[in-house]
């Protein structure tokens, strides 16, 4: 049971961090692993299990892209929902740099500046 338990633990960290169990290579970004209800559901599974939820890693292959000059981000001015909320307090947990969650999120750091505060996440623009 013991050796159960740890395969168990282990397969969940992989997840949580993003990254396939086996191979290790990080999971495409719309798989349902990174659907923020999942992440919450493996960080339950295990503390449940006894073990420490890991600070996620990400791993990408590349720098996030600015937009290009004139081009606006896919979901500027657009309203939030609870999903994307999820979404934006799971990124900033992992101390991701506020121009990389934008450009994840397909919004301005304006917006993601903004929805840190009003979410209370950050007391004042400068703790971003």
């Amino acid at each position: 049971m013991g050796g159960d338990k740890v395969a168990a633990q282990f397969i969940l960290k992989a997840l949580l961090q993003g990254a396939d169990p086996e191979s290790g290579k990080p999971l495409h970004r719309g798989e349902v692993v990174h659907r923020p209800e999942v992440i919450r559901a493996f960080q339950v599974a295990l503390e449940a299990l006894g073990g420490k939820t890991p600070a996620p890693k990400i791993q990408t292959n590349s720098k996030p892209q600015k937009p290009a000059k004139g081009k606006r981000p896919e979901r500027m001015g657009e309203g939030w929902d609870r999903a994307q909320d999820d979404e934006l307090r799971f990124l900033f947990t992992q101390r991701r740099p506020v121009q990389a969650i934008a450009a994840e999120l397909g919004r301005t750091r304006g917006a993601i500046t903004a929805r840190l505060l009003r979410l209370g996440l950050v007391n004042e623009r400068s703790d971003v």
